[in-house]
Protein backbone atom coordinates (compact mmCIF):
# COMPACT_ATOMS: atom_id res chain seq x y z
CA UNK A 1 0.00 0.00 0.00
CA UNK A 2 2.89 2.38 0.67
CA UNK A 3 4.20 1.80 -2.84
CA UNK A 4 0.78 2.73 -4.24
CA UNK A 5 0.58 5.82 -2.01
CA UNK A 6 4.04 7.05 -2.99
CA UNK A 7 3.29 6.45 -6.68
CA UNK A 8 0.03 8.41 -6.38
CA UNK A 9 1.86 11.16 -4.49
CA UNK A 10 4.44 11.38 -7.29
CA UNK A 11 1.66 11.66 -9.90
CA UNK A 12 -0.03 14.42 -7.91
CA UNK A 13 3.24 16.29 -7.56
CA UNK A 14 3.94 15.91 -11.30
CA UNK A 15 0.50 17.41 -11.97
CA UNK A 16 1.38 20.25 -9.56
CA UNK A 17 -1.34 19.17 -7.14
CA UNK A 18 -0.67 19.21 -3.43
CA UNK A 19 -2.25 16.59 -1.19
CA UNK A 20 -3.87 17.88 1.98
CA UNK A 21 -2.89 14.93 4.20
CA UNK A 22 -2.17 11.24 4.31
CA UNK A 23 -4.64 8.90 5.97
CA UNK A 24 -2.92 5.72 7.07
CA UNK A 25 -5.63 3.18 7.78
CA UNK A 26 -5.73 -0.02 9.85
CA UNK A 27 -2.59 0.77 11.83
CA UNK A 28 -1.61 -1.62 14.61
CA UNK A 29 -0.89 0.73 17.52
CA UNK A 30 2.45 0.46 19.29
CA UNK A 31 1.70 -0.67 22.82
CA UNK A 32 4.23 -1.87 25.28
CA UNK A 33 3.09 -4.70 27.52
CA UNK A 34 5.68 -5.07 30.23
CA UNK A 35 4.28 -8.23 31.79
CA UNK A 36 5.97 -11.56 32.28
CA UNK A 37 4.08 -14.85 32.07
CA UNK A 38 3.93 -15.38 35.87
CA UNK A 39 2.22 -12.01 36.29
CA UNK A 40 -0.25 -12.82 33.51
CA UNK A 41 -0.94 -16.17 35.19
CA UNK A 42 -1.58 -14.40 38.50
CA UNK A 43 -3.94 -11.90 36.86
CA UNK A 44 -5.82 -14.66 35.09
CA UNK A 45 -6.21 -16.56 38.35
CA UNK A 46 -7.39 -13.37 40.07
CA UNK A 47 -10.01 -13.12 37.34
CA UNK A 48 -11.24 -16.63 38.13
CA UNK A 49 -9.28 -18.80 35.67
CA UNK A 50 -8.25 -22.10 37.23
CA UNK A 51 -4.52 -22.65 37.76
CA UNK A 52 -4.11 -25.49 35.23
CA UNK A 53 -5.70 -23.34 32.54
CA UNK A 54 -3.98 -20.08 33.48
CA UNK A 55 -0.43 -21.06 32.44
CA UNK A 56 -1.20 -22.18 28.86
CA UNK A 57 -3.63 -19.28 28.45
CA UNK A 58 -0.95 -16.82 29.59
CA UNK A 59 1.53 -18.31 27.12
CA UNK A 60 -0.94 -17.92 24.26
CA UNK A 61 -1.75 -14.34 25.28
CA UNK A 62 1.92 -13.39 25.43
CA UNK A 63 2.51 -15.03 22.04
CA UNK A 64 -0.35 -12.96 20.57
CA UNK A 65 1.15 -9.87 22.17
CA UNK A 66 4.51 -10.56 20.51
CA UNK A 67 2.82 -11.06 17.13
CA UNK A 68 0.78 -7.88 17.53
CA UNK A 69 3.92 -5.95 18.52
CA UNK A 70 5.71 -7.23 15.41
CA UNK A 71 2.82 -6.02 13.23
CA UNK A 72 2.88 -2.63 14.96
CA UNK A 73 6.62 -2.32 14.37
CA UNK A 74 6.16 -3.22 10.70
CA UNK A 75 3.44 -0.57 10.38
CA UNK A 76 5.72 2.03 11.99
CA UNK A 77 8.50 1.19 9.51
CA UNK A 78 6.13 1.53 6.55
CA UNK A 79 4.73 4.84 7.81
CA UNK A 80 8.26 6.15 8.20
CA UNK A 81 9.03 4.99 4.64
CA UNK A 82 5.99 6.93 3.41
CA UNK A 83 7.07 10.02 5.35
CA UNK A 84 10.66 9.74 4.07
CA UNK A 85 9.42 9.69 0.47
CA UNK A 86 6.70 12.33 0.75
CA UNK A 87 8.16 14.67 3.35
CA UNK A 88 6.97 16.28 6.55
CA UNK A 89 4.90 19.04 4.94
CA UNK A 90 1.67 17.08 5.41
CA UNK A 91 -0.27 15.65 8.32
CA UNK A 92 -0.12 11.86 8.60
CA UNK A 93 -3.40 10.82 10.18
CA UNK A 94 -3.30 7.32 11.60
CA UNK A 95 -6.51 5.34 11.94
CA UNK A 96 -6.04 2.26 14.10
CA UNK A 97 -7.11 -1.21 13.16
CA UNK A 98 -10.63 -1.47 14.55
CA UNK A 99 -12.07 -4.63 16.05
CA UNK A 100 -14.94 -4.48 13.55
CA UNK A 101 -15.30 -3.27 9.97
CA UNK A 102 -16.86 0.15 9.47
CA UNK A 103 -20.32 -0.62 8.13
CA UNK A 104 -22.69 1.71 9.95
CA UNK A 105 -23.07 5.24 11.31
CA UNK A 106 -21.51 4.30 14.64
CA UNK A 107 -18.41 3.00 12.85
CA UNK A 108 -18.24 6.10 10.66
CA UNK A 109 -18.43 8.35 13.71
CA UNK A 110 -15.58 6.42 15.30
CA UNK A 111 -13.56 6.85 12.10
CA UNK A 112 -14.29 10.58 11.90
CA UNK A 113 -12.77 11.01 15.35
CA UNK A 114 -9.36 10.10 13.90
CA UNK A 115 -9.70 12.38 10.89
CA UNK A 116 -10.21 15.64 12.75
Amino acid sequence: AVDEATSFFDRLRAAEMRPAAFVVNRVHPLRSVELEIPEVVARLQAAGVEQEQAQPMAEVLMSYNESFSALAQADAVQIERLRAHCGDDYPYLQVPLFDDDVHDIKGLMKLVGYLR
